[in-house]
């Protein structure tokens, strides 16, 4: 074989020029790359073990630690450099004890020219189980400066700042965090956010945070923490993690919400004004200026509740109901049961009605009933309803213990046609309810025309009243009273006769049924003036009968005393009157309606008085009132005064049953029975058949002034 020696060495000779070309590539790829690093301000650094503690640096490693580049740098060297305060942080980096680890630490050297620097280091185990480490420096003072920077500002702001990274990890929380949360920032900065912040869980704030996390947009919204604390909270992302701005917003809350409470409390209260202006606080029911807007809507066709248009000729009706006995449930058992009987009146008046009506309270016991659109008859139906209804016992509760009370009701009725004042409608319906009460209660009346003209003469004779006790007083003529047995005088009754300015006798143009003292007795109690006329009779009937009793000592005087005189002091003031007049006990006896052992327990307590003055008490009216024969028992009575109406029926064919009935009560009880109304020897006859102990009245004696009273006859019928 021949060797072409030429061919051999062309061939060396390129592949030497190859590897000088990738030699010089190299040499031009490790430059670029040094510059590149150097650039970038790292520094590339190893060890190994074998190198005997001796660091390969590269020249940017100098740069960072200040140290002559090239020369040799140990493991003892970085350590001298390092600041003392983080040189064991910086071991327990690299080191767990056994063995080197991978790690990163942030260690503080001083630079001969640019003074403390912060620098970060990182390695990393070249391969497992190498004795070795290879890793880079970074120069992070000045992103550090930044980084405190912005940490000072976030500490500055009033408002909560927590950043989190994409592990739900906490990398930083801010000042405001820390002191709000009662927590250590450096404690809880790389901890699980979750488990900082465990009630967050499953709320409306894990829901945002993760929303936002999966790449939602950001959310801004207001909620409650289960510490009761309010944040306006804002979700932004930050990287691949979120950042939280949390604005405690719970005293603008509270503000917030004790101003919605004030709004509410003060729309509450001027409800309850408006409320109160317009409604009876106790019932519920509409005040009088509602019903009158009601009635002005009925009778001028404006529009009503329930129908189109004005309502037609007596199709309409106001009923005015007042409670027959309402005083007397108020006295026995106290203003709780009274308002509790109101309550229970005003829901049966407004069940008795349709939704159309209605039912309204002026006050006190008077409820005003309004009715529209009535069909024939209707309002005197819905009157009988109302009074059944009011007929039935009402229980109330008294301190836990169930009372039962009754009492009925009055109505006065008054139909409505277009036009017709409302002040006029109602005035009329009261009118009829006076006229109801005056014929005995328990009844509905409907208004006339002529019971304004007798207001008109019930105002007269209340003038005439007033007129008279404001002058020269009552008039009284005296009325002798017998005991039927035996004939003998017991005693006189004070009779009140209408006197004129001048004291002469002066009749009415119109006048009741009845003698003038029943008529003088009956405007007194219209008027209120019950308690003054009696008043007036008991001094002028003392001051008349003083000089007459002197003479006649074995005589009485009776002396009718209403439930309006019987105060706390009465029978003190009575025994004073007597003495100054030089009379006793024994001459003086008081007439009290009934109606005073129930109504008061103050005139209780007076009759108690009396009778251990020793003076005679006699009940009037008997058969007439409210008090059960058992509460009679109960007072000291020694006097029954059974009413005329009993002993003028007793005159009639049957009727003495009747009066011989109430004469066994009275006995039964240890009193004396008196029959009043003795006007006719028919009526006497009766009276003595029926074994009515005494008597008064015009068969045997006629009313006469003092001056004209002689004690000593006895009649020679008897």
């Amino acid at each position: 074989m021949t060797l072409d020696h030429d061919s051999d060495r062309s061939g060396s000779e390129s592949d030497a020029a190859d590897r000088d070309a990738i030699e010089r590539q190299l040499q031009r790829s490790a430059a670029l790359l040094d510059a590149a690093v150097r650039a970038s301000g790292i520094g590339i650094w190893s060890w190994d073990h074998a190198s005997d503690g001796e660091l390969s640096w590269s020249p940017t490693m100098y740069e960072i630690f200040g140290v002559a580049r090239g020369a040799p740098v140990r493991l003892e060297d970085v350590y001298r450099l390092c600041d003392p305060n983080d040189r064991e942080r910086v071991l327990d980096a690299f080191w767990d004890g056994h063995q080197l680890v991978e790690g990163e630490v942030v260690m503080h050297v001083e630079h001969p020219v640019r003074g403390r620097r912060s620098v970060l280091m990182r390695s990393r185990v070249p391969e497992p189980g190498a004795l070795g480490l290879v890793g880079v420096a970074i120069d992070v003072t000045d992103t550090r400066a930044e980084a405190d920077r912005v940490a000072e500002i976030l500490d500055a702001i009033p408002t909560v700042y927590i950043a989190i990274d994409a592990d739900w990890r906490i990398t930083y929380l801010n000042r405001k965090g820390a002191e709000l949360f009662r927590v250590s920032a450096p404690e809880i900065e790389g901890r699980d956010l979750w488990e900082v912040f465990p009630h967050a869980v499953g709320t409306e704030f894990e829901a945002a945070y993760r929303r936002v996390a999966d790449g939602g947009p950001a959310e801004r919204f207001e909620a409650s923490y289960p510490s009761g604390l309010w944040f306006d909270v804002q979700v932004q992302a930050l990287g691949s993690g979120i950042c939280v701005y949390l604005n405690d917003v719970t005293d603008r809350r509270r503000l917030l919400a004790a101003e919605t409470e004030a709004r509410r409390e003060a729309e509450t209260a001027s409800a309850e004004l408006a409320f109160r202006a317009t409604h009876d606080v106790l019932t519920g029911l509409p005040n009088r200026t509602v019903l009158l807007e009601f009635l002005e809507a009925v009778t001028s066709g404006s529009s009503v509740p329930g129908r189109d248009g004005p309502a037609p000729d007596g199709d309409a009706a106001v009923l005015f109901v007042d409670l027959d006995d309402f005083k007397i449930v108020n006295d026995t058992h106290g203003h709780e049961a009274g308002d509790q009987l109101l309550r229970v009146v005003a829901e049966r008046l407004s069940a008795s009605v349709r939704e159309t009506d209605m039912v309204a309270r002026l006050g006190g016991d008077e409820f005003v009933v309004a009715a529209t659109h009535l069909e024939e008859g209707g309002a005197d139906a819905l009157a009988e309803r109302i009074l059944a209804s009011l007929n039935e016992p009402v229980e109330v509760d008294l301190d836990g213990s169930r009372v039962v009370v009754s009492t009925g009701a009055s109505v006065g009725l008054r139909d409505v046609g277009p036009g017709m004042a409302p002040g006029a409608i109602l005035r009329d319906a009261d009118l009829a309810l006076y006229r109801a009460k005056g014929a005995g209660r328990n009844r509905a009346v409907r208004f006339r025309s002529r019971h304004r003209r007798e207001l008109l003469d019930r105002v007269a004779r209340e003038e005439r009243l007033r007129e008279m006790l404001d002058g020269p007083g009552v008039a009284l003529d005296y009325q002798l009273s017998y005991r039927l047995r035996d004939g003998v005088v017991t005693g006189l009754d004070p009779r009140v006769r209408w006197a004129g300015p001048e004291g002469r006798d002066r009749s009415l143009d119109v006048r009741p049924p009845g003698p003038p003292d029943t008529e003088v007795w009956a405007v007194a109690r219209e008027a209120g003036l019950v308690g003054v006329l009696g008043e007036a009779v008991m001094e002028r009937a003392l001051g008349e009968m003083a000089p007459l009793f002197r003479e006649h000592p074995e005589a009485a005087l009776c002396l009718p005393v209403t439930v309006a005189q019987l105060v706390p002091g009465f029978a003190d003031e009575l025994r004073g009157r007597l003495r100054r007049l030089g009379l006793t006990v024994d001459q003086v006896g008081v007439k009290v309606p009934e109606a005073a052992t129930i109504q008061s327990l103050d005139a209780a307590a007076e009759l108690f008085a009396l009778d251990e003055l020793g003076v005679r008490i006699a009940v009037a009216d008997f058969g007439t009132g409210s008090s059960s024969l058992a509460r009679l028992t109960a007072f000291p009575v020694h006097v029954v005064r059974i009413d005329e109406a009993f002993t003028v029926r007793a005159a009639r064919p049957d009727g003495g049953r009747v009066l011989s009935a109430l004469v066994g009560l009275g006995h039964a009880f240890g009193a004396q029975v008196m029959g009043e109304g003795i006007d006719t020897p028919e009526i006497l006859d009766a009276a003595v058949g029926a074994g009515v102990d005494l008597a008064v009245g015009a068969a045997l004696h006629e009313a006469a002034p003092a001056t004209a009273l002689d004690l000593s006859p006895v009649l020679a019928r008897l």
